[in-house]
């Protein structure tokens, strides 16, 4: 019973397979095995099928070469941009902007004069240390900033009837007055005019301010540099391009470049005068004096508008200041801020563009070179062209807003000078330039998103 039991436990023995069964395996295995290959010949086949049409389509080609000649014409003209008008420049200049010094009438004579009285100022000042920079920036904005104080209205205060006085009998006086008692009441004069100490009882003519603090600088540094500048002079032209500008002399045909932010116009124009001023007084070192000159002039403007922003937000001591004029510094601080902008859209397009360039080359290198280097962008065209969509389009979504910053400026540039009356502002090649580049961009990809609907098959 138990032995039984035990045999009923053990497993039945595994039956052998026999010679047809095993013959049947592997038949079924090689018909498998046959079919992966079919398969993956099949792939290869129709790779390479796709590869042979891609290579040899005549208007994948065309587009191809198009776009390469395009880029080719890009880069130059972002070259131009980036390295036209500069001090180390060997190339013409192609400005965005040119500015002719022309006095209309005298009120633009009048302001010419302010201008130029204000910068000879600038030029003494910043002979000092570089911590009084700050300061000084500080004081010119607080003259100016009195002088936009207009104080009411006359129409806003109701003027009083005059009272009739009775006639006060003349006391008489000596024929003669000594020196000193003469000198005492000019004095007393002068102070009543001046006790403030600031220029609300001054007179309200910023040419008579600026000439006096000119004629000020004059004494204490024994030089007159107006007399020798050519910044203000009619003959001379300014040609402002994004990283440096240039002042043309129409009676000697000759021309100083600067490497700077060029599309900051004023400050282009502040240190142009600081190194005649800084040549003309054998200064030493005239590019940290004219850059020093700069600094000064922009941290005015940083402190006029954040007096400007201030006042914006009090309608009651607003009312006490021309805000038209006031608003007109804000187009100083914008200025230097879409300069800082464009250098870096400019140098980064000029990057995009090499690179670019270098890949349409590549591709059309395929095409005519057996080697796996080049053959490689033909196997992998596709996704070669879907990084040159997304290279153009950063590319033209940074170009689009310099161009529209480019033309707005130009705008509000000429704007302003037209009221001032003291310069005749246009546009210059390189602007024209600009707009060539934001055109070409927008051709260049839609020519890079037909290639991938249509023709590119790898």
């Amino acid at each position: 019973m138990a032995e039984s039991f035990e045999l009923a436990d053990i497993p039945p023995p595994v039956p052998e397979k026999d010679e047809a069964a095993l013959e049947s395996s592997s038949a079924l295995r090689s018909r498998v095995m046959a079919r992966e290959n079919d398969g993956k010949l099949h792939s290869e086949r129709m790779h390479e099928v796709k590869l042979q049409s891609q290579r040899y389509d005549v208007s994948l080609y065309r587009k191809l070469t198009v776009s390469f000649i395009l880029w080719l014409l890009m880069l130059v003209i972002n070259m131009s941009g980036s390295f036209s008008c500069t001090g180390d420049s060997l190339a013409s200049c192609y400005p965005q902007y040119t500015l002719r010094i022309q006095v209309i009438n005298e009120s633009g004579r009048k302001t010419l004069h302010s201008i130029q009285s204000g910068l000879e100022v600038l030029s003494y000042f910043s002979k000092s240390v570089t911590s009084a920079e700050e300061s000084m920036g500080d004081r010119l904005a607080s003259m100016l900033d009195n002088y936009l104080h207009s104080g009411p209205a006359p129409s806003d205060e109701p003027t009083p009837e005059p009272i009739p006085e009775e006639p006060i009998p003349e006391e008489p006086q000596p024929e003669e007055q000594s020196e000193e008692q003469s000198e005492e009441e000019g004095e007393e004069e002068e102070e009543e005019h001046t006790h403030l100490g600031g220029l609300d009882n001054a007179p309200r003519d910023l040419s008579w301010i600026m000439d006096m603090m000119s004629t000020a600088t004059h004494w204490l540094s024994g030089t007159n540099h107006s007399e020798v500048t050519d910044t203000f002079s009619p003959r001379s032209s300014f040609w402002f391009n994004f990283h440096g500008f240039c002042r043309y002399d129409h009676e000697r045909f000759s021309k100083s470049c600067e490497s700077a932010p060029g599309m900051d116009v004023f400050s282009s124009v502040v240190r142009d005068l600081g190194i005649q001023f800084a040549v003309h007084a054998n200064n030493e070192d005239p590019e940290t004096a004219s850059k020093r000159m700069v600094r000064i002039y922009q941290r005015m403007v940083d402190n006029l508008n954040d007096r400007y922003d201030k006042l914006l937000q009090d309608d009651n001591k607003a009312g006490e200041y021309n805000m038209k004029s006031y608003k007109d510094v804000r187009s100083l601080r914008n200025a230097r801020y879409f300069s800082e902008f464009s250098m870096v859209v400019v140098s980064i397009g000029l990057w995009v563009s090499i690179i670019v360039t270098v890949v349409c080359g590549h591709l059309l290198m395929s095409y005519s070179s057996e080697l796996n280097y080049f053959q490689w962008f033909q196997r992998h065209m596709n996704l070669v062209t879907k990084s040159l969509v997304v290279l153009t389009l950063g590319y033209f979504l940074m170009e689009l807003p310099t161009f529209l910053g480019d033309m707005y400026s130009y705008v509000k540039l000429r704007k302003l000078f037209t009221k001032l009356a003291i310069a005749d502002f246009n546009i210059g090649l390189g602007f024209c330039f600009t707009l060539t580049n934001v055109f070409l961009g927008a051709v260049q990809l839609l020519i890079q998103l037909r290639m991938l609907q249509r023709h590119v098959k790898l």
